[in-house]
């Protein structure tokens, strides 16, 4: 305060009114507040869920007949991909997930008046059909993801992705998840448009042996976070092909878990967060309190948005902050009395874009790697 004050009485002595409200105006505007524009869709909070450990032996069967299925939450309730500004979906879809040290095991419900599926061979492109999704990401870096995909059938299609699409991903096709299983009830008759059917159910075991991307097997640890989204494809008619002959009747909608802000899965950025517990379902809950990384990481990807239009415009990445319109300092919605810093490398083909908040650093580059660590003081 007394070094302000004589700052202040310095340049009034030079009778330089204009010098001083210049200074006063870089002052307040330090740390600016982020309007997120256009992209404000894309930055919404993620859904969050807390997944409880069983000691059951779960058998993949299709029927949540086991104790700790009854005694576990379900899953938030699903929405359009876009967002919460889009019209509900008009079916229920309800999903509750539990793990052990071997396993995740997803059981979802699916409300279904008509029970359609035609794909029966291993890895069809069965989103072309009714089909329940998940998608993981172990590390949440947004590289080295996977997808699993069960039609009415019980057709599996998984896919190992390197990274998304958007940002030049190889989707191997190739891959297999070779411990997955899955099973698949129904109350109805599959094919059948002159009745009314009820539901569908589908039960999944993903071991963890499976989602690795190298030798070493990750099980999480108590409070450790992944990231998560779970999606239904839902068509009005039966499938792809009869949209193709009757485009103008035939609609296609996609529910997630969690809002992506836009249709497309292969933005993991957008995925949730679940926290896994050591707790045993049932035995008490867990409070999710998300990370202050997690509620930095959208000013990057802000950033990182900017970034990849500018290079749509201009044909390169800017070669600074300014030329994109991002400050130095942000005010972010976390209230600790850290400063928030941005700090950007670039080259017309590459960059690497780096946010520092009291003791976490985290930083994105143009194929949407990112990466955290904490500041060795």
């Amino acid at each position: 305060m007394e070094l302000e004050q004589n700052i202040k009485i310095g340049l009034l002595k030079k009778g330089s009114l204009f010098f001083w409200l210049t200074f006063f105006l870089l002052k307040i505007s330090f740390a600016q507040e982020i309007d997120f524009g256009k992209y404000a869709s894309l930055l919404t909070p993620v859904s969050t869920y807390t997944i409880y450990k069983t000691d059951s032996k779960i058998t993949i069967d299709g029927i949540a007949k086991e104790t700790d299925w009854s005694k576990t939450e379900r899953l938030s309730d699903f929405g359009d991909i876009r967002g919460n500004e889009w019209p509900e979906p008009f079916l229920q879809t309800d999903v509750k997930l539990l793990w052990d040290n071997e396993n995740i095991y997803v059981f979802a419900k699916l409300e279904e008046p008509n029970l359609q599926g035609e794909m029966t061979k291993r890895d069809e492109l069965l989103f072309n059909e009714n089909v329940f999704e998940i998608f993981i990401d172990p590390d949440c870096d947004t590289h080295n993801y996977f997808e699993y995909e069960v039609n009415v059938l019980n057709t599996l299609f998984d896919l190992f992705l390197t990274r998304s699409y958007r940002d030049g991903g190889m989707a191997l096709f190739t891959w297999d998840s070779p411990g997955f299983q899955s099973a698949v009830k129904t109350k109805g008759t599959i094919n059948n448009s002159t009745d009314k059917d009820k539901s569908w159910t589908v039960e999944m075991k993903i071991p963890f042996a499976d989602l690795r991307s190298a030798d070493a097997v990750k099980i999480p640890q108590d409070k450790e976070i992944w990231k998560v989204n779970l999606m239904r494809v839902e068509w009005e008619g039966r499938n792809a092909a009869d949209q193709k002959e009757y485009p103008d009747r035939v609609k296609t909608n996609y529910w997630t878990w969690s809002p992506q802000g836009l249709i497309s899965m292969h933005y993991p950025e957008r995925w949730g967060l679940v926290q896994f517990s050591e707790m045993k379902a049932a035995e008490g809950n867990v409070d999710f309190e998300v990370p202050v990384s997690e509620k930095l990481k959208k000013y990057l990807w802000w950033f990182f948005y900017k970034q990849k239009d500018y290079k749509k415009k201009v044909g390169k990445y800017a070669a600074s902050l300014e030329e994109i319109s991002v400050p130095e300092q942000i005010a972010t919605e976390v209230s600790d009395g850290s400063k928030t810093s941005i700090q950007m490398w670039a080259t017309p083909t590459q960059f690497t874009v780096e946010l520092k908040h009291g003791d976490e650093i985290l930083s994105l580059n143009e194929t949407a790697k990112l990466k955290q660590r904490k500041n060795q003081k």
